[in-house]
């Protein structure tokens, strides 16, 4: 009589690092119950340096875009008196860029106590003086909150640069535009020397050098644009001044 062979299937082992996320239902109650409550779970997060995104979307997420900048206009009749005083006023040793900056009155983030200038002073947007003596003025306790600015996302300023001077060579992070309002002048980017004439409009990359110069017998004055509120607000924007005035230009 042929005998007879039972097959058993061998009972499935689980894997050694397997784990069971089964949970019992008596277990779920019992972890639900431990819960804080919402208010509870909610004031313990800034201890932990956490904060809900669903309580802050409208701030993080807006439905809208909401400039800070509102429109204003700058008189050139009534800016280029003057920036023509300063020509006269702050010899080209004392400023790097004889600018006046286009400063929106709605952006304004000047924190002053008391200021008291005789004549015009250019300062670093990051300068920080106290009871400063500046060209027989004085100037007390005057501080940038942060770097004024003309938009959201522009740096404008009028530029005045007199027969013979250079605005030395410098580069930053940045990217410059100057539009060419009247005069002659130059330019040099990475050494390329290119001629300023009024109606022109000359785009300086970012991180490149770039100095400006006057070889004419009259003023050349130009309008500045700059992105640079984009990397102050990034904490990114620096520039770096080059060691002779001029770049190597042909």
């Amino acid at each position: 009589m042929p005998s007879v062979q039972t097959l058993v299937q061998p009972s499935p082992v689980a894997p050694k690092d397997h784990v069971d996320h089964s949970v019992d239902a008596t277990d779920a109650e019992s972890d639900a119950s431990a819960l804080p409550s919402v208010s509870d779970y909610l004031e313990a997060l800034p201890a932990k340096h956490l904060e809900p995104l669903w309580s802050r979307m409208d701030a993080m997420v807006p439905r809208t875009p909401n400039p800070v900048a509102k429109p204003y206009i700058w008189k050139y009749k009534n800016t280029l008196p003057l920036l023509s005083a300063a020509g006269q006023l702050v010899p080209e040793e004392e400023a790097e860029r004889r600018v006046l900056m286009l400063v929106n009155p709605s952006m304004s983030r000047f924190n002053h106590t008391t200021i008291r200038v005789v004549h015009f002073v250019f300062l670093n947007y990051d300068m920080v003086c106290s009871t400063t003596p500046i060209f027989g003025g004085m100037l007390t306790r005057f501080q940038y909150a942060d770097a004024p600015h003309t938009t959201d996302t522009i740096y404008a300023g009028l530029q005045l640069v007199n027969p013979g001077e250079t605005a030395p060579a410098h580069r930053h992070t940045a990217y410059a535009c100057r539009f060419i309002i009247s005069g002659e002048g130059f330019t040099a980017v990475e050494g390329k020397r290119m001629p300023l004439i009024r109606g022109d409009v000359v785009v300086t990359p970012s991180w490149h050098w770039h100095d400006h110069g006057n070889e004419s017998k009259n003023p050349v004055i130009w309008l500045d644009a700059l992105n640079l509120p984009l990397f102050t607000y990034a904490r990114v924007h620096f520039a770096e001044t080059y060691a002779a005035s001029r770049y190597p230009s042909t």
